[in-house]
């Protein structure tokens, strides 16, 4: 019998080690125990997902294209936007746009921002290809590109004084590879500047990490306002899903998490991030969390919402 571990299965399945183990639980895949190690049968686990390979449930002629933003800083933004775009990334092509000036999104994927010849500065300023500025991320399965950034993007707007349309800058670079990714993710930065609104008025879905302070939440109140300027270009843009970040066993923590549930209902995503060291380890070593912690309590709530913002 071929016993392969969780993270090959969901390598081999396409989808999150969450989905596998909720299928073990769920008594429509079996398990074997060796020492420590959960293992399943790799004949079994393609049976159980062989329909869902053959059949995926979407096409890739119009992606998801999804903002993360929030105009407070610190808030678990980018960590966010590298989690996602690497769990999609297994089943799924997945494009990656680091839409910040300080370029932690291109560090957090193991670049230098500094040392790279084409950004998304050039993409948008100078009209290169936003082909010719992507860099490969990871080995495969992992189908995952990036377009870095650096300092280099917080003096644009400066410089692209005078262009015609510049709040769909982005939107117009995009469209030579909509066909080729399913799922866009861009790293917004911390406020509400042109870039910012670039981002709006290309996405189809808007992600708000919020971590548990009444600052994190007033950020994003201003950018709901934005927002609804923006539907004036974008008027498909729905209302933001809320991510909760950063979340604690404290009276405080729950506090903020209950009123926000509260406040906004069915806007917060059902899942949420606890806060880890795991993180911050991950940021020094320039590695995407669920790569260098793949079994980290955060690396699994990212994995619970994915397959939320999969069948969502």
């Amino acid at each position: 019998m071929n016993l392969i571990g969780l993270q090959d299965a969901s390598i081999a399945a396409g989808v999150s080690t969450t989905t596998i183990r909720n299928y073990i639980k769920d008594q429509k895949l079996k398990s074997y125990q060796k020492g420590n190690r959960l293992l399943v049968s790799k004949d079994e686990l393609i049976s159980v997902f062989a329909p869902k390979l053959r059949n995926p449930s979407h096409s890739t002629d119009r992606p998801r294209i999804m903002a993360i933003a929030n105009q407070k800083g610190g808030v678990g933004k980018t960590t966010t936007a590298v989690a996602l775009a690497t769990l999609l990334a297994v089943q799924d092509p997945v494009l990656a746009l680091d839409c910040d000036p300080q370029g932690n999104m291109t560090q957090a994927f193991g670049f230098d921002p500094d040392a790279q010849e084409k950004t998304l500065y050039n993409v948008l300023l100078e009209e290169e290809s936003i082909e010719s500025a992507m860099l490969r991320v990871g080995p495969p399965p992992f189908d995952l590109h990036l377009v870095p950034s650096n300092l280099d993007l917080a003096d644009i707007w400066r410089r692209a004084a005078g262009k015609v349309g510049l709040e769909t800058l982005l939107r117009n670079a995009l469209q030579p590879v909509l066909s080729r990714f399913r799922y866009i993710i861009m790293d917004c930065p911390p406020s509400l500047d042109p870039t910012t609104i670039n981002c709006l008025v290309v996405a189809t879905e808007v992600i708000v990490p919020v971590d548990m302070s009444l600052f994190s939440v007033r950020g994003m109140i201003k950018l709901n306002a934005t927002m609804q300027e923006v539907r004036k270009v974008n008027p498909d843009l729905p209302a933001p899903k809320i991510l909760a970040c950063r979340t604690e066993h404290t009276t405080v923590s729950q506090s903020m998490e209950s009123g926000l549930r509260e406040k906004f209902g069915g806007d917060v995503l059902s899942s949420s991030i606890p806060k880890s060291k795991d993180v911050q380890a991950s940021q020094s070593a320039c590695k995407p969390l669920p790569l260098y912690a793949p079994r980290s309590k955060a690396t699994l709530a990212y994995e619970a919402v994915v397959e939320e913002l999969r069948h969502g």
